[in-house]
């Protein structure tokens, strides 16, 4: 059993430092031009999802990526298995010794941090690290309503989770070593590891019908197993059959209100155009 304060992180932590690269291909000929590989300690501990302008959007793909921005974990000694550990303790190239780490975990591990890497150069322009037993996840560049668009005018936003709660922090993404120019949190907002978003200009309702039965996903899932199946009935699929359907869409709809009418109050002109 996880403790509670873990409960739904990953346990995979961190046995080395990552790294962050950019390579460049000559695609007709498939040969590699050239590579630039960054490693940074602290930053790149348990690096995770990106974020960027204009990243992801439908028919508005940059030509040019300038700048990105990038979470990492960083190495928390409680979510370091075993198992990972006896995966990857003599894989090569590691950057870290195993002793060093084991010393930088009795020291409390390392700090999860938020990052922007200039692309031409592959260097760190900017970051912010936070505090020990801080985690966060799904960083959203959110573009300035009436900016320049350029790539770091607008704001990042990642979900936070401390010991007592769970936040929506946002950062000027022009300075993110400024720290979070605000902290949003509502008590009723509980959310588990959340992973990729997206940035919607402007709300809608839902207008996909499908719908998936979730007792025949978790049979698939069970593959046979009478023990999972067991544990999914048991524990997941209830989870899942108290909630209707519609109830679901109006209090997601009621969530996405409140959480933007505590945007509009904090900032009087986000990008809602």
């Amino acid at each position: 059993m996880s403790p509670p304060d873990i409960a739904g992180m990953m346990a995979m932590g961190a046995w080395d430092i990552n790294r962050v690269a950019k390579y460049v291909v000559h695609a007709p000929t498939a040969c590699l031009r050239s590579a630039q590989v960054l490693a940074s300690d602290p930053e790149t501990w348990a690096v995770g999802l990106y974020a960027g302008r204009g990243l992801c959007a439908p028919g508005h793909l940059p030509n040019k990526i300038t700048d990105l921005y990038w979470f990492s974990l960083g190495c928390f000694p409680e979510l370091n298995t075993r198992f990972v550990r006896d995966t990857y303790i003599h894989t090569a190239n590691r950057l870290q010794s195993m002793e060093a780490l084991r010393v930088a975990q009795l020291a409390g591990g390392k700090p999860a941090c938020l990052f922007r890497v200039a692309t031409a150069k592959m260097v760190i322009a900017d970051r912010y690290l936070f505090d020990f037993g801080l985690a966060l996840s799904s960083p959203q560049f959110i573009p300035r309503h009436g900016g320049d668009g350029g790539p770091t005018d607008g704001y990042l936003t990642a979900v936070v989770w401390t010991p007592a709660d769970n936040q929506l922090w946002v950062w000027d993404a022009a300075d993110l070593a400024g720290g979070p120019v605000c902290k949003i949190l509502n008590l009723q907002w509980m959310v588990a590891f959340t992973m990729h978003t997206a940035w919607m200009p402007t709300l809608e309702p839902r207008t996909a019908d499908y719908g998936i039965n979730i007792h025949d996903e978790l049979d698939k899932l069970a593959g046979g197993d009478a023990k999972l199946k067991a544990l999914f009935d048991r524990h997941v699929a209830p989870n899942f059959d108290k909630c209707e359907k519609s109830s679901v869409k109006r209090v997601g709809r009621q969530r996405k209100k409140s959480i933007r009418r505590e945007i509009l109050r904090r900032f009087p002109d986000p990008d809602s155009d």
